[in-house]
């Protein structure tokens, strides 16, 4: 085979040069450039690539010497033959030192020997090169086997290790020295688990298995291991040996492990799970995986999609929805990795129904350029879902329409009744669609149907002879009449074949023809009042019985709404008349208000008394008016109202603007719907008995204030007959306790006794005092006191226990203005004395670490108060009820003798104030007030 070498010729004899290249082309067929200078020959390096240089020695500037010196600086390698006209040897020796591949002598038949030269060089330049290229590969291997984290032992055919590189020491635990050399069935192969076997010399294909291995320091790993025959880098490829190259795989074989659990947990999931799963490839354009799932929804097999072209959804989409699909995988494709994008459609069913699915979607894997390859969704059937949330949407919109067309008709007059219907069935319309509503009522007496209110359409209005008719007899729709007065609705569409004669009886109401009507008939107390119609043009498909519960109700709203109005025009009559009477000289409130109490309707004598005009109360809860604690009251009258007993009497206090109480004897009566069942009002007349309640309260409390005036004074005398008869031995024990002591005042024992007796003579006769103080009236006359004086005066008499206490009493005394009473000065120094003595024996008795005692005075809502608080022994709580009742001897070890605080409470009542008591946790107060005399 003949080779097609490029050589270049660098030679200042262009006629030598072009001979070489005449004869070469000729007899080699190579393709020969020839340059005459260094220069020229540069660039055609530069520019091509050659195979041999055919270099002249000498040169016109320079030699072929500098060239190739100038080569091997330039880094150009290639095979140089040297030509030159001289058979110098130095010349020659040199040009191989300096790279050339072979020396030629210019002679007579010098060129038929150059192309075995040719062929000679370059073959050994390639050898040359593949040789270098060996050894640098040999070199890198080397280094490679060991750096890379593979573990790489090596054996001979006589199954001796030979190479047990770094990894492998890391791996199984052994250094190389103690492997190298040694049996490799012994010392490698049964590491593992099943051992590996011993490769015999036909074996020349490599083996890969992975398998348990156990290394030396007890670890138990999993080794993929790639045993391969080791050859000999020759022609004949002569078999060295074997290599395993290992790799810890114990990660990945648990993780394989856990993958299988997790496949067999996911296919699982993937078989129960309620959604529709399923994997579509881009490229490819078919499903390559859906769960059965598709067959619960679509009613398809699910492995009739499995390889079938095209996208799930795309067949089965509703037309409506085809847009959004496509916007949706536009979208789609736009998507970060782990983003999910949601869509909502209709998709047909094998039944031919529309279901509503709720997908998920993801972009799960993408090509090496980053455009998305597979789509992972997740596919719900929400038909129940839409269809709950339809009718949610419905009845939020009925209930919307409702609410409006109720707060449109509330409070209304009857001048604006007409409009405000007629706005009502302009949001019917719109609501459900319709194109015209319209209503028909039927007058007492009369025997035909009048046009009320209706509400037309863009639709209606186009058509100039589309008009109802004003008046339509009942005699023109016999027919229609006998259904609707039933209370039944008539429905039908322009597709219905049945209904021809009630629709003949409709044309008589309006001449057009709508493609859509819905009939209802409006009944009020078992009576027809009307009829309520819809129509629609076009959309035969859709009736108006979805809407058909909504349009009941606005048919009740509409029908309450007239008849209401009717009401009120009638009532309104009469109102001229029934104000003459209740206004005119009137002196007794009269109002109405209906069950739940908001009032219609009140007379100027209610105003009055109130304070408010007419039309600030209309409107008003009368519960609002009356005092809370009396709305029970005024609950419960209201409750007895009853068609047997209509009228009901009651008390209730009133509030008027400024928070004055005025009492009201009310007389209510029901009035009732024709039938007797329902209350529509109820009207009362009140009669203000506050007067009469003021003195009642006043005789009460005369009455209760004489009885414990009655009560006291008969303790008063009891008080001093017992203080009568126990004096005179009271007085003769004392003296002979006295004698006693006198005359054995130097026996101890006898000494105490008669210091005791005489000591509780004492006590009695203190108490004895008081009982005569008690039963004594006050003859002094009342004056202005001025109460921080008299306190200021009971602490005086008071100096000495207060300083044996180390006690000195907090005052909080109110100076500007000081609080002034009229009284009897000596007995309210007398009341301050006792409850500070009360005070001092509470302390003595509860012996606190940090004894307090305050007094405090304040004007308070036009009361004077006085406070006397100590954290003495508290009072028992079983004691509080009656600890101001009249006890000679106070029952258990406390403050005082037990009289105290009765004579404290007759000095507050002599000055016509009240006392109280509080005692809790460490803390006892007694609280007097007196009414207060102004301070101008």
């Amino acid at each position: 085979m003949v080779q097609n070498y490029r050589l270049i010729v660098l030679d200042d004899d262009p006629a030598q040069g072009e001979m070489v290249k005449a004869y070469l082309e000729l007899v080699s067929h190579y393709q020969v450039d020839v340059t005459t200078d260094v220069e020229t020959f540069w660039d055609h390096l530069g520019r091509s690539a050659y195979d041999l240089v055919l270099l002249d020695y000498k040169l016109e500037e320079t030699n072929g010497l500098e060239v190739l010196s100038q080569m091997k600086r330039r880094g150009v390698r290639l095979p140089v033959i040297m030509i030159t006209g001289e058979g110098d040897e130095r010349v020659a020796v040199r040009a191989i030192q300096e790279g050339a591949s072979d020396y030629l002598v210019k002679g007579s038949d010098y060129l038929s020997s150059l192309p075995g030269l040719i062929q000679r060089a370059i073959r050994m330049f390639e050898l040359q090169t593949l040789a270098e290229r060996s050894m640098e590969e040999a070199r890198y291997q080397a280094l490679l086997l060991d750096n890379i984290r593979d573990a790489v032992v090596v054996w001979d055919l006589e199954g001796k290790i030979t190479y047990w590189n770094f990894a492998a020491e890391k791996l199984f635990g052994w250094k190389a020295v103690e492997r190298l050399g040694q049996p490799a069935s012994e010392c490698y192969f049964n590491l593992f688990d099943p051992p590996i076997r011993m490769p015999s010399i036909e074996d020349t294909a490599g083996l890969e298995v992975e398998r348990a291995c156990v290394n030396r320091h007890g670890q138990h790993l999993w080794i993929s291991s790639r045993i391969m025959p080791l050859r000999q880098y020759s022609p004949e490829a002569r078999l060295l040996g074997f290599m395993d190259v290992s790799r810890d795989v114990t990660r990945r074989h648990q993780e394989r492990e856990m993958l299988r659990h997790s496949q067999h947990f996911i296919a699982r999931i993937l078989d129960t799970s309620p959604s529709m799963l399923y994997l579509y490839d881009l490229n490819e354009n078919r499903l390559v995986y859906v769960n059965h799932r598709l067959t619960d929804v679509l009613g398809v097999p699910a492995g009739a999609w499995l390889g079938k072209e095209g996208d799930l959804f795309a067949g089965l989409i509703h037309p409506e929805d085809a847009a959004l699909l496509h916007q949706f995988r536009e979208t789609l494709m736009q998507a970060r990795d782990g983003e999910v994008l949601e869509a909502e459609f209709r998709v047909r069913d094998s039944r031919k129904n529309w279901r509503w699915v709720y997908t998920r979607e993801t972009i799960f894997q993408r090509d090496a350029v980053g455009k998305p390859v597979q789509i992972l969704g997740a596919a719900q059937d929400i038909s129940a879902r839409r269809q709950v949330e339809e009718d949610l949407k419905r009845r939020i919109k009925s209930e919307r329409l409702l609410a409006d067309i109720s707060s449109r008709l509330v409070h209304i007059n009857q001048i604006d009744l007409k409009s405000e219907i007629g706005e009502s069935l302009r949001l019917l319309g719109e609501t459900i669609c319709a194109d015209r509503v319209f209503i028909y009522v039927l007058l007492a007496g009369e025997e035909h149907l009048t046009l009320y209110a209706f509400w037309e359409g863009q639709a209606v209005l186009r058509w100039a002879s589309y008009r109802l008719n004003p008046q339509v007899a009942l005699g023109d729709i016999s027919a229609l009449w006998k259904v609707l007065r039933t209370g039944r609705n008539l429905s039908w569409t322009a597709l219905d074949d049945e209904n021809k004669v009630l629709r003949q009886d409709y044309l008589n109401l309006q001449p057009g023809g709508a493609k859509v009507v819905l009939l209802l008939p409006l009944m009020h107390n078992q009576r027809m009042y009307g009829v309520l119609g819809c129509e629609r043009l076009s959309d035969v498909t859709v009736s108006f019985d979805d809407y058909l519960p909504v349009m009941r109700e606005v048919g009740r709203t509409l029908t309450n709404a007239m008849v209401q109005a009717d009401f009120n025009r009638a009532l309104s009559e009469s109102e001229a008349r029934y104000r003459a009477i209740v206004e005119d000289h009137q002196t007794e409130l009269i109002c109405r208000f209906n069950p739940q109490g908001m009032l219609t309707f009140v007379n100027e004598t209610f105003c009055r008394y109130l304070g408010r005009e007419r039309d600030e109360l209309s409107g008003e809860s009368i519960f609002n008016l009356v005092h809370p604690t009396d709305q029970g009251v005024l609950e419960a009258g209201i409750a007895k109202l009853s068609s047997t007993n209509p009228v009901s009497t009651y008390e209730t206090r009133l509030l008027e603007t400024h928070g004055r109480e005025i009492w009201i004897e009310w007389t209510s009566r029901a009035i009732f719907d024709p039938e007797q069942r329902l209350v529509l009002e109820i009207q009362s007349i009140g009669r203000d008995i506050t007067e009469r309640k003021r003195l009642e309260a006043q005789i009460e409390s005369a009455r209760v204030q004489l009885a414990e005036a009655n009560r006291l004074a008969s303790i008063g005398l009891l008080a001093a007959s017992v203080a009568h008869l126990i004096n005179n031995p009271l007085t003769a024990i004392i003296a002979e306790a006295q004698l006693l002591m006198h005359r054995f005042g130097n026996q101890p024992p006898i000494r105490e006794s008669a210091e005791a007796i005489e000591k509780a003579g004492w006590r009695a006769q203190q108490v004895v005092q008081k009982l005569l103080g008690f039963s004594t009236r006050a003859s002094e006359p009342h004056t202005l006191v001025d109460i921080n004086q008299t306190i200021y005066q009971a602490l005086d008499l008071l100096s000495d226990p207060l300083s044996e206490m180390a006690l000195r009493p907090a005052l909080l005394l109110q100076q500007e203005p000081p609080p002034k009473v009229w009284g009897n000065a000596g007995q309210l120094v007398d009341l301050w004395l006792n409850l500070l003595l009360l005070a001092l024996d509470g302390i003595a008795l509860g012996k606190p670490k940090h004894p307090y005692l305050a007094l405090m005075t304040r004007y308070e809502d036009g009361q004077v108060i006085v406070e006397v608080t100590d954290n003495g022994q508290v009072i028992p709580e079983d004691e509080l009820a009656t600890i101001f009742e009249p006890r000679v001897v106070s029952s258990s070890e406390g403050r005082g003798t037990g009289i105290e605080l009765t004579l404290c409470r007759e000095l507050v009542r002599q000055n016509q104030g009240v006392i109280e008591v509080n005692s809790h946790f460490d803390q006892t107060c007694f609280r007097v007030s007196f009414p207060g005399v102004s301070p101008n």
